[in-house]
Order: C-alpha cells, then structure tokens, then sequence
C-alpha cells in the first residue's frame, strides 16, 4: 500500500532492512500515516497513524524510529 500524495520524509534502518514514510497534507490529500516497508518484499510491515511529521530517524540498534 502506497501513500496517497506526498511524501514528506523517509528514513532506513541502520541494517537496511526497513524502510519508513511518512506522507504530508497536500493537495487535498490527508495522508500523515508513517509507513514501514520491508526493503527486500516492498510490502508494508507496520502503519502508525500519526499527525504532521516533518523528520524522523531510527535509533543506532534500528529499534526505535524518532519523529519530530
């Protein structure tokens, strides 16, 4: 599942292995879910909802994803 508009941000795991979006509000579309695709199948392994995120990073071990 893709994002509707936008994408504003993306962020990859310090392995690799995951890859996270977020998308923004932009023409007409609300889309501010954060994303997070397996790299090597492109599905997606988890959707948080979220309100506007403009910057995020995953911690050095990739077990956390900070979101500003």
């Amino acid at each position: 599942m893709r994002h509707i508009g936008d994408v504003v941000c993306i962020a990859v795991s310090p392995d690799g292995n995951h890859i996270a979006s977020v998308g923004d509000i932009r023409g007409g579309y609300t889309d501010t879910r954060v994303r997070l695709w397996d790299r090597k199948t492109g599905e997606t392994a988890g959707i948080l909802p979220m309100g506007r995120v403009t910057d995020m990073a995953f911690s050095p071990d990739g077990k956390t994803l900070a979101l500003a």
